[in-house]
């Protein structure tokens, strides 16, 4: 009788680590169909996230982009705005994670420092031009 209850809780205890090691899907793994749901969840939440949180900030969205992240299972938006005339005006970068409305980066290239953006970061590590900071973005977007 012993034998036969040290040998279940042995297999209660072993039986674990052979599923995780025979290639089941982890909880973030999502199927293709799932993923592609995701991706219109995403587009959908990220304009009306946009036309939300910019309405108010006296300026013109320009352009965004959005992108269901995979890896991580978050919606991101990277939006670009200008403040004041498109011709002097002040451009914004931010990258936002949509369902949590956390800002994960911005670029601010300043109105009257060309040389040097007035802000460039992306959660906290600097960055000194336009470049860096969208390779900073890029892993973000395309996962």
């Amino acid at each position: 009788m012993r034998a036969i209850i040290l040998a279940g809780l042995l297999l209660f205890m072993v039986a674990p680590v052979f599923a995780a090691e025979s290639g089941t899907k982890s909880g973030k793994e999502v199927s293709a169909k799932e993923a592609y749901e995701l991706s219109e969840k995403c587009a959908k939440s990220a304009a009306e996230f946009v036309q939300e949180k910019y309405k108010d900030w006296g300026g013109t969205v320009t352009d965004y982009t959005n992108h269901y992240n995979r890896k991580l299972n978050k919606c991101f938006v990277n939006v670009t705005f200008i403040y004041g005339f498109a011709r002097a005006g002040e451009t914004d970068k931010g990258l936002w994670d949509v369902n949590e409305n956390k800002r994960y980066g911005e670029f601010d290239d300043g109105l009257f420092h060309r040389d040097s953006p007035d802000i460039c970061e992306m959660l906290g590590t600097p960055c000194k031009s336009k470049s860096e900071w969208d390779a900073m973005a890029k892993p973000y977007m395309d996962e």
